[in-house]
């Protein structure tokens, strides 16, 4: 029976139980018509009350009771509102209908009389006719209750639905469906429905014969619902019995399976009641041996009482006859349904068997089992070779008289359920049908792979959506789902397999970390079997993993940022939250920041209201990963929203005392500053006074915007300003030192060098405290005592920021000619980097000497070509001769004289040869 006919009996029983009642109400006001019509005839001029007092006593008397009628009715109408929405589902709901409209119809119609006459008929007629009235409005206002209740209790049913279809959990057995057959077996099951229905009284046993997860259960489900839609005539008892609920004490499951016949039987009227107590006898009879976890408990007293002739001179074998004979007079036969028998032991298997085929082998009694016919016949073997097993499937054979092979199902079917079943969130993102389809033939799921996975993906998704990449999560429950091995693998060795530099692995080459070997390849194929079935799905995850299988190194570029925006699996930033349940504490989750965004979009919000916002949502959460994941955000926010966005990031930045913080916010500006197409909004964010810093990274990030060459201008000049206005050795020694190398350092951009060498070399003064403060920035170094080139390059930074005037005065002080000087002197004092620069400027003039002398000495007597000086060494050459004394500069200078005649005579060759390759080309020229 389909549904299309299921649909056409529930209108036709609607329809006969409309008929009904519309006839019911009919007769019943043609009856009360006749009544009220009669007794008004009959003693309307007999009883009259000729007394005012008794005759309004009465009156009121009558009219009470009717209140509390009415009231009655009611009150039981509001009660009932939840329970009963259809009219008519009671008896009393005819009466109080149909009375007080034919006690109306009848005082209007059929017997109209005067008004309050003073006949006791007739007034009483008159009172009925008010109440009457009355409880026809009640009775029609609870109709009006009991409609609304129900359109309520309809959406409340509907959203019920919709919550379920949202959670998408199913079973094995869920899938057996009329509506929902996606595996197509509706037809399968109907046959076999068939043969059970045509089988005649004798016990019968059928197997349903299938690998685990082919969807046998789901077969039982159809069979049982189409034995429910055929069994109009009560004609079969169903039963499911479940073996494998009894652990360790087989023989419980004889005894239990006939007392549950015995409950079945009990419930259905029909069977002789003495087939009750005739399967109690037997069901006693089993269990005289008792097993229990100690071990078999025997009761010789019971024993005694059951088999003394005296007592009951039945056997067990009568006892059974008769419970045959019972059966057989019954009209109704007992269909057992038994499932999962592939998942007991063999001593269980064995127990079942002997249940179905000598212990309760009755008459009229079918047996459908369900079973993996290798996994069974494997566990009756007593051991694991082909004989052995096969002479377990012998054994199988005996018992099973009808052995029914599940037809494999059609793999299409099997993924157009998987994708009906699908959150919806997921069709909608970037999963591809038919690439998911590909990847689940190829790895060949079965029905039960499918309810799993689908189940898996419903509890992954609302809990990662935003954190991860869907598609790759999906693929990667698909994988758990078929290989749980191949799933741990993954989990263990991520670092061989994610793009990036993290997770403790080395780069090398093109890209393939230094885990990534043949003994990687090889542990990889001895821990997944069928390996070569996941190629295309593991490689679509991790592109590394192509390695596995050719043993070729990855050569395509991959962009680490895409695969960061996407939350890919095989970015390092990513992998790890595919294996988690949750993020980590300080991980911010993409819910908030959608939150967060959504707010700031508010235009009723002020700057200030957005910026506390902001500041109490996002700062619980690691900054790193904050403006990580807004920096994908961004791109898809509009002009005003990106303004904001950086507004709020600047200020915050300002806000910050981390250098490791105030660097992840400056990246996300270098991002997002460029991606605003209007100048003007990004004046509008400069219209607030901003640190040095900020204002510096702001105009560097300008130029990058030829259109913006007029603020460009404007913050050049602004930047000045504030070098006027902040410049001085305080300001820079409350800044963190890079921050302030990084200002000394651009300084020279704004500003015309003399004036700056000036300014900072007025901070100084007699004062060695601000030199040692100064050096203590632009000494980038941990420790250079030992290393004396890198103690010159140092020395020669800082000189960079001085005069003239003042490096005459630093070349004039006493030097520490020797290392242990300088160590001594860095023990007696605490000024470490005055000492350093003054030993280092002891040693200048030896360096350019020794370097000079060797260039010299190298090049004199070879054709090399020009010989070209050092940016350091020239530097250094620059300070000797400006203020060394008249021996170092004599020196120096012969050295460059002897360098400058090398270059003159190879310059001079130079041109020559330049001129034959003009001329040459010149002739060429006129040829074409």
């Amino acid at each position: 029976m389909t549904a299309d006919s299921n649909k056409t009996e529930e209108r036709r029983q609607k329809l006969s139980s409309f008929i009904f009642k519309l006839t019911t109400c009919i007769v019943l006001f043609l009856i009360i018509q006749v009544i009220l019509t009669i007794s008004r005839h009959l003693y309307q001029a007999e009883l009259r009350i000729e007394e005012s007092t008794v005759r309004i006593t009465l009156y009121v008397l009558v009219s009470i009771v009717g209140v509390c009628g009415v009231l009655f009715y009611f009150l039981q109408g509001y009660s009932k509102r939840d329970s009963t929405s259809e009219v008519f589902t009671q008896r009393n709901e005819y009466f109080l209908f149909v009375i007080p409209v034919a006690i109306i119809f009848n005082s209007l119609w059929v017997s109209p009389s005067p008004w309050w006459s003073g006949e006791l008929m007739s007034d009483l007629s008159d009172i009925s006719f008010f109440f009457s009235f009355i409880l026809l409005f009640v009775f029609v206002i609870n109709l009006i209750r009991r409609h609304k209740h129900e359109i309520t209790r309809k959406k409340e049913t509907e959203n019920q639905i919709d919550k379920e279809k949202k959670r998408n959990y199913y079973e094995d057995r869920e899938l057996g469906e009329y509506e929902n057959d996606s595996l197509k077996r509706y037809d399968f099951a109907r046959d076999i429905t068939k043969a059970i229905v045509e089988q005649g009284a004798q016990n019968f046993t059928i197997g349903i014969l299938g690998e685990w997860g082919s969807g046998k259960s789901s077969v039982y489900t159809l069979i049982k619902k189409e034995l429910k839609e055929i069994n109009e005539s009560k004609e079969y008892v169903t039963m499911d019995f479940k073996p494998w609920y009894f652990g360790s004490d087989n023989h419980e499951i004889i005894r239990t399976y006939l007392f549950q016949l015995i409950d079945i039987i009990k419930e259905d009227n029909g069977f002789d009641p003495l087939l009750d107590k005739k399967l109690r006898q037997y069901a006693s009879y089993m269990s005289a041996f008792n097993l229990r976890a100690g071990g078999m408990i025997f009761s010789f007293k019971d024993f005694l009482d059951k088999y003394n002739p005296s007592k009951d001179s039945l056997k067990i074998s009568d006892i059974k006859k008769k419970i045959d004979t019972l059966l057989k007079k019954s009209t109704k036969k007992i269909i057992v349904f038994i499932d999962d028998i592939d998942r007991l032991d063999r001593d269980e298997i064995k127990m079942v068997f002997k249940l179905i085929r000598l212990v309760a082998d009755f008459p009229k009694i079918t047996y459908i089992l369900a079973l993996d016919e290798k996994v069974v016949s494997a566990s009756l073997a007593e051991s694991n070779d082909e004989k052995s097993i096969e002479i377990g499937k012998r054994y199988l054979d005996k018992f099973i008289q009808l052995p029914i092979y599940l037809p494999k199902a059609e793999q299409l079917n099997i993924n157009n359920m998987a994708w009906e079943r699908l959150p919806e969130d997921l069709k909608q993102d970037n999963l591809q049908q038919d690439e998911l389809f590909q990847h689940m033939s190829t790895l060949e799921v079965t029905p039960r792979d499918t309810v799993r996975f689908v189940n898996l993906v419903s509890f992954f998704v609302p809990i990662l959506k935003g954190e991860v990449n869907l598609k790759d999560l999906v693929y990667l429950l698909l994988i758990q789902v078929k290989s749980p091995e191949l799933y741990r693998f993954i989990g263990e060795n991520g670092s061989n397999l994610v793009e990036g530099d993290t997770m403790g692995t080395v780069r090398t080459g093109l890209g393939l970390p230094t885990g990534l070997n043949d003994g990687l390849k090889e542990y990889f194929r001895k821990s997944v079997s069928e390996v070569e079935k996941y190629q295309d799905i593991l490689t679509d995850l991790f592109p590394r993993a192509e390695y596995f299988y050719s043993g070729e190194k990855n050569k395509k570029r991959i962009n680490q940022l895409i695969l960061d925006k996407d939350k890919r699996i095989c970015s390092s930033q990513y992998f790890a939250q595919y294996f988690r349940y949750g993020l980590p504490s300080r991980e911010v989750p993409q819910k908030v920041l959608e939150k967060v965004l959504d707010k700031l979009k508010d235009q009723k919000l002020s700057l200030e209201e957005k910026y506390k916002l902001y500041d109490e949502e996002l700062n619980l959460y690691d900054a790193n990963d904050v403006y990580k994941k807004l920096r994908f955000h961004v791109e898809q926010a509009d002009e005003k929203l990106k303004s904001t966005m950086i507004h709020l990031a600047m200020r915050q930045y300002e806000q910050m005392d981390s250098q490791e913080a105030k660097f992840v916010i400056e990246i996300f500006l270098r991002v997002t500053v460029p991606m605003l197409k209007k100048t003007a909004a990004l004046k509008n964010i400069l219209e607030q006074d901003w640190s040095l810093s900020l204002t510096i990274l702001i105009y560097k990030l300008s130029k990058k915007r030829e259109s913006d060459t007029v603020l460009i201008e404007e913050l050049a000049t602004k930047i000045r300003s504030l070098y006027n206005k902040q410049a001085s050795m305080d300001f820079f020694r409350k800044l963190p030192s890079e921050e302030a190398e990084t200002l000394l350092r651009e300084w020279f951009k704004f500003e015309d060098e003399s004036i700056v060498k000036h300014r900072v070399s007025k901070w100084f003064g007699n004062d060695n405290g601000t030199l040692e403060s100064f050096l203590s920035i632009v000494f980038s170094h941990k420790n250079n005592l030992g290393v004396e080139e890198t103690l010159i390059n140092q020395f020669l930074k800082s000189t960079n920021y001085m005069d003239d005037d003042f490096l005459k005065t630093v070349f004039k002080k006493k030097n520490i000619k020797t290392i242990e000087a300088l160590a001594e002197a860095r023990k007696n004092k605490s000024s470490s980097y005055l000492e350093e620069f003054f030993y280092a400027k002891s040693k200048i003039y030896d360096y350019v000497y020794e370097r000079l002398a060797e260039i010299v000495e190298v090049n004199m007597h070879t054709s090399n070509g020009v010989i070209y000086l050092k940016s350091d060494l020239n530097n250094a050459m620059e300070l000797v001769l400006k203020f060394g004394d008249i021996n170092e500069v004599k020196k120096i200078n012969n050295l460059l004289n002897k360098i400058h005649e090398h270059n003159r005579g190879h310059e001079e060759w130079e041109e020559s040869v330049q001129e034959m390759l003009n001329e040459q080309r010149r002739l060429e020229d006129q040829d074409r």
